[in-house]
């Protein structure tokens, strides 16, 4: 065995027997069982798997709860885009206000951009349909003496029936972006 003095690092001389030569210099060996060396070793690595592992579960649950506010805010703006719709169609009894069709083209606002093109044509197809019959209406309130008077309110009231009957339309074509089941949330 060499001594402390051909190896610079150990500043102090050692016994014999608790010493062991390697590569050149002295260390002392572990009195430690041979497994207590392997944990101390590997438990930084373990630890730091593990604090992975969690975080990578923390983001995974932070993406979910991102992805569910998206797909419920998508469907409170359908929502909104529906209900406009509703309550156009349920106020066609006696004619339609310029206050119906503003709530009803505040309601929509952005509507192109929340559904595709059967449900987005319907609400462009009913907004049209709408605004025909405001404009036969203004020129029944403008010109009570028309000469084509009945002709304006028979164009008039098949307008009011054809947006009455999309009633049922409006069902069948927002069921699939309101279905909650249907939205993409987690339990």
């Amino acid at each position: 065995c060499r001594t402390t003095a051909s190896c610079p690092s150990i500043p102090f001389r050692l016994e014999l027997g608790t010493v062991r030569q390697m590569r050149g210099c002295l260390m002392q060996t572990s009195q430690l069982p041979l497994w207590v060396l392997y944990v101390q070793a590997l438990a930084p690595t373990f630890v730091a798997i593990v604090a992975a592992l969690i975080a990578g579960y923390i983001a995974l649950r932070q993406w979910w709860t991102a992805h569910d506010r998206l797909s419920f805010d998508l469907f409170e703006k359908r929502f909104a885009v529906y209900q406009a719709t509703q309550t156009l169609i349920s106020t066609l009894h006696g004619g339609l206000t310029p206050e119906d069709m503003g709530h009803f083209y505040e309601g929509i606002r952005g509507a192109e951009f929340f559904f595709d093109g059967d449900t987005r044509n319907f609400l462009m197809n009913i907004g049209d349909m709408a605004l025909r019959a405001r404009s036969k209406r203004f020129q029944l309130e403008q010109q009570p003496n028309h000469p084509n008077l009945d002709q304006l309110i028979k164009e008039e009231e098949s307008i009011l029936n054809f947006l009455r009957q999309q009633d049922q339309n409006l069902e069948r074509l927002f069921s699939r972006y309101l279905d909650l089941s249907k939205v993409g949330l987690r339990r």
